[in-house]
């Protein structure tokens, strides 16, 4: 799949609605509206959000809640939490995957990073970007956003990281 670099952001691991759960919760509600505002600031309606995954902790209708009041289009790329049926991510994302490879760049897109990959890659999971294990810093992208103040992040600086660090093209998916 290919993107347009400067109107496509990648960002992860909102958890919205986690507040309300007493087993996890990554934000407050404070903090859950302070982070959709910093969506908001930066995408633009017209733009794409590739969400690397974990979008939301809580019930369907905060799903909806959360999707309705964020701007741009948002192709989800599931995650760990992302626990619903395909059917109903569908109708809330504009596409749903469990992957996607940046043809282009060779980048793939995933929400849990790939251990041992030699190719690189742009992933959530780890929310304030913490690298544990075998994981070659130089071929790896955080997304989350805790490791981004909460905002998503153009995919063309995610791209260009991974290419200064690495020296690479990318690598055949």
């Amino acid at each position: 799949m290919d993107f347009d670099l400067d109107k496509t952001f990648v960002t992860s691991d909102h958890h919205f609605g986690s507040s309300g759960l007493k087993c996890f919760n990554v934000f407050t509600a404070e903090q859950e509206l302070e982070l959709a505002d910093k969506w908001n600031s930066v995408v633009k309606p017209e733009e794409t959000v590739i969400y690397n995954g974990d979008f939301c902790d809580g019930t369907l209708a905060e799903a909806m809640k959360w999707r309705s009041t964020l701007n741009g289009r948002i192709i989800l790329v599931r995650g760990n939490h992302d626990l619903f049926s395909d059917e109903i991510y569908k109708a809330l994302f504009d596409d749903v995957f469990n992957e996607i490879v940046l043809d282009k760049h060779g980048i793939t897109v995933h929400h849990k990073p790939a251990r041992n990959s030699m190719c690189p890659q742009i992933y959530g999971h780890m929310h304030r970007g913490y690298v544990v294990g075998p994981l070659d810093k130089r071929l790896n992208f955080c997304s989350c956003v805790q490791a981004h103040d909460g905002f998503p992040v153009k995919l063309r600086e995610a791209v260009e990281s991974l290419r200064l660090r690495t020296g690479l093209e990318g690598c055949s998916p």
